[in-house]
């Protein structure tokens, strides 16, 4: 399911020596097939194209997914949920292009970039990865922006290569950070409704928490456990704002 985010010579996953970890980043945004075999649901707006994003997603959405993701695989959760109540990916009625999900907890604990499970790109990590991705003009990882999209998202890219499917563009993917004054979270990318001069990986935008937008999704990742690695302990949030900053390796 997790697949090399880049082509870095020798190694086969995305690896920086500063930040003394490598990660794992999946291939493409969570789709809605992969979204309704875990979660049995189906929250997007645009339904019924397996292959597409999963959108209309929250933020603490997707932090439910990875945490139940990486029990069905075997590893510890990165996050803490604490005083959670209503069902990830509920609430919105059907037609309704966004609205506040139903589902929502009092607070979430991180385990740190070193944990193993599943888990959000930090915005610095999501920075590095799409400096790390190569680009091809001619594949179908072009980013999927309002002047081709035709105000919808397009089916992800299923095949492996150098290239991270749909990094910029498709749909906006949120991001761990530290919340902003106003309680929001970031998500980076930009989307199929997004104009071309603001349409790629280095766009940035916030959201609340709760919000479920049609045109935002997430695209999980994962570290690689290293020999001498220390056992992760929870942190609060306001604390990891500023933790484990990841510097982009040097070119070749």
């Amino acid at each position: 399911m997790m697949t090399a985010g880049a082509a870095v010579p020798g190694s086969g996953v995305l690896m920086s020596t500063s930040a003394r970890r490598s990660v794992l980043v999946k291939h493409h945004e969570v789709t809605q097939d992969e979204w309704a075999w875990l979660m049995s649901s189906d929250p997007s707006f645009f339904s019924g194209c397996p292959d597409c994003p999963v959108e209309r997603v929250s933020w603490w959405d997707s932090l439910a997914y990875l945490n139940r993701l990486s029990v069905a695989d075997g590893f510890k959760p990165c996050y803490e949920l604490l005083g959670c109540d209503g069902e990830p990916g509920a609430g919105c009625p059907s037609g309704r292009p966004w609205c506040e999900s139903s589902y929502t907890c009092d607070t979430v604990r991180f385990a740190g970039e070193q944990c193993t499970g599943y888990r959000l790109p930090t915005s610095d990590e999501w920075r590095w990865v799409a400096e790390a991705t190569t680009s091809d003009p001619d594949a179908v990882s072009f980013p999927w922006c309002a002047d081709i999209s035709q105000g919808q998202p397009r089916p992800v890219s299923r095949s492996v290569d150098d290239t991270i499917d749909g990094i910029a563009g498709n749909v906006w993917e949120w991001t761990w950070n530290a919340q902003d004054d106003n309680g929001r979270r970031a998500h980076r990318g930009g989307s199929f409704r997004t104009a071309p001069k603001g349409c790629d990986a280095t766009a940035s935008s916030t959201s609340s928490p709760r919000t479920r937008s049609y045109f935002v999704g997430f695209r999980p990742m994962r570290t690689l456990p290293l020999s001498r690695q220390p056992a992760p302990s929870f942190v609060d949030t306001a604390q990891v704002g500023l933790r484990g900053i990841v510097t982009p390796p040097s070119a070749p």
